[in-house]
């Protein structure tokens, strides 16, 4: 199989924000040159540092895509102040008993896409 075949997606976590060679260690536990899409765990610490390292490595080639996790719409504009790259996705959790509707409103009208 092809690697263009295959989408992998993964995420740093709030302990290595600040851990210099995070997207490298993944890729190489990971046997790739890039991965599609590589999330920000959750907006705790400091986030940007680990934000700004997914907005290095996209500039690079090493990921195709920024995704953040566990955002609401104040942690998303708080990013949005500075990044310089819109993230592409924003995961959260949803479901029948919780479907946060403004938040994925929120998104849609900023162009993120909901996972």
């Amino acid at each position: 199989m092809a690697r263009e075949d295959i989408f992998i997606s993964t995420k740093i976590w709030a302990s290595q924000y600040l851990t210099e060679g995070t997207v490298e260690k993944s890729l190489e536990l990971l046997g790739t040159d890039y991965i599609d899409l590589m999330f920000i765990h959750q907006p705790a610490g400091d986030f940007m540092a680990g934000y700004r390292k997914l907005e290095k490595a996209y500039k690079e080639g090493k990921i195709k895509a920024i995704g953040i996790s566990n955002f609401q719409v104040g942690d998303i504009e708080s990013l949005l102040e500075t990044a310089e790259i819109k993230p592409m996705v924003n995961q959260i959790l949803c479901h029948i008993s919780n479907t946060p509707l403004e938040l994925v409103e929120y998104c849609q009208k900023n162009g993120i896409a909901v996972e």
